[in-house]
């Protein structure tokens, strides 16, 4: 685990459960670290991701799809920025929609940014 600042992200701690990777079945009970299959004894590590990697990994794929698209500064570069900053906000719980998200992000409001996309995509 990284000792950085920022809060740490399980992931599928709150999901309905994991698919044992040894039998196949969906795991309920799931705790911090490994999933144990009561069924056929397979261990599954769960990996623990920090805010600032989830960032990072959203970010560079990003960075890779509007290069790969030679994207233009408008539409899909505004979208997948709208989404990084969306992915980020839900999951630190600072934001529980796109309108807050725009308020923490950005100095336009989602309409604006919208139009920005739509722009773009046409």
């Amino acid at each position: 685990m990284s000792d950085s600042d920022s809060p740490e992200i399980q992931v599928a701690i709150d999901s309905p459960g994991v698919v044992c990777g040894g039998c196949g079945i969906t795991i309920h009970d799931i705790p911090r670290d490994v999933v144990q299959c009561m069924i056929c004894g397979h261990k599954t590590p769960l990996k623990i991701y920090t805010e600032d990697e989830v960032s990072a990994a959203l970010n560079k794929a990003a960075d890779d799809i509007l290069e790969a698209t030679e994207a233009e500064d408008e539409g899909l570069r505004d979208a997948l920025n709208l989404m990084v900053n969306a992915v980020g906000a839900y999951l630190s719980g600072k934001s529980t929609d796109l309108e807050q998200v725009a308020a923490l992000n950005y100095e336009a409001d989602l309409d604006s940014i919208v139009g920005w996309i739509r722009q773009g995509i046409r």
